[in-house]
C-alpha cells in the first residue's frame, strides 16, 4: 500500500477518489458547511472509500465525518487537531488512516477497533505513548511514529505479527525491549535521531530486516551478532560513537548501503570486500588512517565518501572498483593525486578538496567521463594543464591555492559551466578565461587584478560572477555589456577610487 507525498494513494487497490458527482472539493465542502442535510448526497456518504481534509486548518474533527462509514483511507494530516475521539471506532472498514502534523498527544483506547488497519502514520504529533489496544491492529504492516515525544518504546507494537515498516525516529528512546524480536515480519526500522547506546541482542533475531536506521544516535558499539541479518541491505550508522566496525558486518553479503559518517572509527575490517553488493559506503567524518587493500574487492561500488579523515594514501587496487561514479576524499592528509582514480574510466564527481595536492598526474586524463573536479585547499602553484583534456567537465573549483596562471589549453573544456578560482595568486584576468563562453558562473575574488579585457564580452551567458577584493581602482565597464548577468559581486577592500559613475 504505497503512500505519496501529498497523502494517501490507494491507486492500487482499485478504490475511487469520490463518486462522479462529487469531486473532493465538494466532499470537503460539505464536511465543512454548517448545513446538517445529507439527504440528497446519500450515495456518495455510501459509496465513498478514500477522503483526505489534509490542511484544513482543523482542530477537531467534523462531525459529519462519522457518516462516511464506509472510508478506507482518511488522510486528515497538516491540522491543529489535538485529539482523536472515541468515535473513530466507527470506522471499521479502514485500512489506511494518516494523522501527521497535528497536536496529538494521546490516541483513544478505541483505535484497537480499527481491526482491518494495514497503515497508521502519526509523524510529528505529541504522542509520548500508545494505548495498549493498538496492539488488536493484527493486520497492521506499517506504523509511522516520528518525531512525536516517546520516551519508552511502545511494548505493545511487539504485539503486531504483521508489522513490515516501523519507524520512531524523532523521538527520546532509550533503549529497546528484548521483546522487539516477536516482529518477525519486520523489514524497515527507522530509529534515526533517538537517545539509544546499545541494540539488545534481540535485534539481530529479526531475520528478515532489509533496512535498519539508527543515525543520530548514541551506539559506542556494533555487536558481531550483525551477521545474523543475512537480508540487510540498507544499514545507516551516521552520528554515532563507534569506535570500530565488527569484521562479522562483512557477512552482510546483501548489504547495498553503508553509512558511518560522524563516528569516532580508526580502522575499518579487511574483509570489508566481501560486501561485493555494495553500491554506496560513506565514512566521513570518522578517525580512519588508512583504506584496507579489501575495498578494492567492492566492485559494484558507485558511491565512496571517505572525506574529513586523516588518510594519507589511497592504496592502487581501488582502480578495480571501476564502475565507481562518484568519490569524495576531501580534507584529509594526502599529498599525492591518487593514480588508482585515474584508471577509473566510469568516475564523474571528484573531490580532492582541503589536502595537500601539489601537481596533477597526466593520467588524469584518462577520467573522460568526469564532470565536476574539486581540487579546492590544495598546494597547487600552477594550472594543472593536464585536466584541460576532460572536456565534459561542467564543475572546476581551484579555489584557495597558489595559481598564477591560466594557460591557452582551457579553451578545450567547452562545456565548463562553474568556475571557482578565488584566493589564488592571479594579478591578471587572463583572456583564455574570455574562451568559456559557456560558463554560467565565475568566481576569481580574493585574487591581485586590476583590469578586465574587453574580451570578457565573450562570456554573454554568465549569470554570476564575483570580482570582489582585487585590486580594481575604477569600476570595470566592461562587464555592463555582460547583458545576462543577475548576481555580480564587486565589492573592493578599499572601494573603488570614484565618487561617480557614469554609463
Amino acid at each position: 500500500m504505497a503512500e505519496d507525498r501529498n497523502g494517501i494513494n490507494l491507486a492500487a487497490e482499485g478504490w475511487e477518489q469520490s463518486s462522479d458527482n462529487a469531486s473532493p472539493a465538494y466532499i470537503t465542502n460539505l464536511l465543512l458547511s454548517e448545513s446538517d442535510d445529507l439527504q440528497a448526497d446519500l450515495d456518495m456518504v455510501t459509496n465513498l472509500e478514500i477522503l483526505s481534509i489534509d490542511g484544513k486548518k482543523l482542530t477537531s474533527l467534523p462531525s459529519k465525518l462519522y457518516l462516511f462509514t464506509n472510508l478506507k483511507a482518511l488522510d486528515i494530516s497538516h491540522n491543529s487537531i489535538t485529539s482523536i475521539p472515541a468515535d473513530i471506532a466507527v470506522f471499521s472498514n479502514m485500512k489506511q488512516l494518516l494523522i501527521n502534523k497535528n497536536n496529538i498527544s494521546q490516541l483513544p483506547t478505541e483505535i484497537g477497533q480499527l481491526i482491518m488497519l494495514e497503515m497508521l502514520s502519526l509523524k510529528g504529533n505529541q504522542l509520548t505513548t500508545l494505548p495498549e489496544t493498538i496492539a488488536r491492529l493484527k493486520s497492521l504492516r506499517v506504523l509511522k511514529l516520528d518525531y512525536n515525544r516517546i520516551f519508552v518504546f511502545p511494548r505493545a507494537i511487539c504485539l503486531l505479527p504483521e508489522l513490515i515498516k516501523l519507524s520512531l525516529s524523532g523521538n527520546s528512546l532509550q533503549s529497546l525491549p528484548m521483546e522487539i524480536s516477536e516482529l518477525k515480519n519486520l523489514r524497515q526500522l527507522s530509529l534515526n535521531d533517538n537517545k539509544l547506546t546499545f541494540l539488545p541482542l534481540q535485534c539481530f533475531h529479526l531475520f528478515d530486516l532489509e533496512e535498519l536506521r539508527l543515525c543520530g544516535n548514541q551506539l559506542t558499539s556494533l555487536s558481531e551478532k550483525i551477521e545474523k541479518l543475512q537480508e540487510l541491505r540498507i544499514l545507516q550508522l551516521k552520528n554515532n560513537q563507534l569506535q570500530d566496525l565488527p569484521k562479522e558486518i562483512s557477512n552482510c553479503v546483501r548489504l547495498q548501503q553503508l553509512l558511518l559518517d560522524g563516528n569516532q572509527i580508526t580502522y575499518l575490517p579487511p574483509n570489508i570486500g566481501n560486501l561485493y553488493y555494495m553500491t554506496e559506503f560513506c565514512a566521513s567524518k570518522n578517525k580512519l588512517k588508512s583504506l584496507p587493500v579489501g575495498m578494492s574487492h567492492v566492485i559494484n561500488l558507485s558511491i565512496l565518501d571517505i572525506s574529513h579523515n586523516m588518510i594519507q594514501q589511497i592504496p592502487i587496487e581501488l582502480k578495480n572498483c571501476s564502475r565507481v561514479t562518484t568519490v569524495n576524499f576531501s580534507h584529509n592528509d594526502l599529498s599525492q593525486f591518487p593514480a588508482a582514480l585515474c584508471l577509473i574510466a566510469e568516475l564523474q564527481h571528484l573531490n580532492l578538496s582541503g589536502n595537500h595536492i601539489t601537481e596533477i598526474l597526466a593520467d588524469v586524463c584518462c577520467m573522460k567521463n568526469l564532470e565536476s573536479l574539486d581540487l579546492s585547499a590544495n598546494k597547487l602553484t600552477s594550472f594543472p594543464i593536464h585536466i584541460c583534456k576532460l572536456w565534459n567537465m561542467t564543475y572546476l573549483d581551484l579555489s584557495k591555492n597558489r595559481i598564477r596562471s591560466i594557460p591557452g589549453q582551457i579553451s578545450a573544456l567547452i562545456n565548463l559551466q562553474i568556475l571557482y578560482l578565488p584566493n589564488n595568486k592571479f594579478n591578471t584576468f587572463s583572456n583564455n578565461l574570455c574562451r568559456l563562453t559557456n560558463l554560467h558562473v565565475l568566481d576569481i575574488s580574493n585574487n591581485q587584478i586590476a583590469n578586465l579585457p574587453w574580451d570578457i564580452l565573450n562570456l554573454q551567458e554568465i549569470v554570476d560572477l564575483n570580482l570582489s577584493n582585487n585590486h580594481f581602482d575604477l569600476f570595470p565597464i566592461e562587464i555592463c555589456h555582460l547583458t545576462g548577468l543577475n548576481k555580480l559581486k564587486i565589492s573592493q577592500l578599499d572601494g573603488f577610487k570614484v565618487s561617480t559613475l557614469h554609463i
